[in-house]
């Protein structure tokens, strides 16, 4: 048996990555254009960055910022999810 990096569609792995990359930009560009909540939380993001390179934060402090920004994005998706089935 023979391993293969291709799936039974045909693309090769890297393809598959770059396409599931490419969705998931297009969802976050899709959040950001529908949900004004999100947007707003985009630009705090985007000020909590410039503050950050401003003050030049610690390395474990840009990790602690990475960690909240992305539970804050998974809880936006999620919410924006249930205000759809709303």
């Amino acid at each position: 048996m023979e391993v293969s990096d291709k799936s039974d569609t045909g693309k090769p792995a890297a393809a598959k990555l770059t396409g599931s990359f490419l969705n998931a930009l297009s969802g976050l560009v899709s959040l950001v254009r529908t949900q004004r909540n999100a947007r707003i939380h985009m630009m705090i993001l985007s000020l909590v960055i410039i503050a950050g390179i401003i003050l030049k934060i610690s390395p474990a402090h840009w990790i602690a910022v990475s960690l909240a920004a992305c539970l804050q994005l998974s809880v936006s998706i999620q919410l924006s999810r249930v205000y759809v089935m709303l």
